[in-house]
């Protein structure tokens, strides 16, 4: 289902960052973004073939700050500060 929605999406997107990029000087801000993410174009269209790839990174932020979170209180446990 995602293949079917997104290819044709993606195809679209490609083909207006590709034109943006041509447009733009080398030296724009967008255009190194745009060249950026062109360059990664194999990464971001493995998600239609790869059902286990997640679209967002919100699991891995969950993930993340589940231990960043206590590691950041647990500095100041035991110490004068917190009385």
């Amino acid at each position: 289902m995602r293949a079917e929605r997104t290819v044709p999406l993606l195809a679209d997107l490609r083909v207006w960052m590709e034109s943006e990029r041509r447009r733009l000087s080398g030296k724009n801000d967008l255009a190194k973004v745009l060249h950026r993410a062109l360059g990664r174009w194999g990464a971001l269209a493995r998600l239609t073939t790869d059902g286990r790839l997640a679209i967002n990174k919100k699991i891995a932020e969950l993930i993340r700050c589940g231990i960043v979170v206590p590691r950041r209180n647990f500095l100041f446990l035991g110490s004068d500060k917190d009385r």
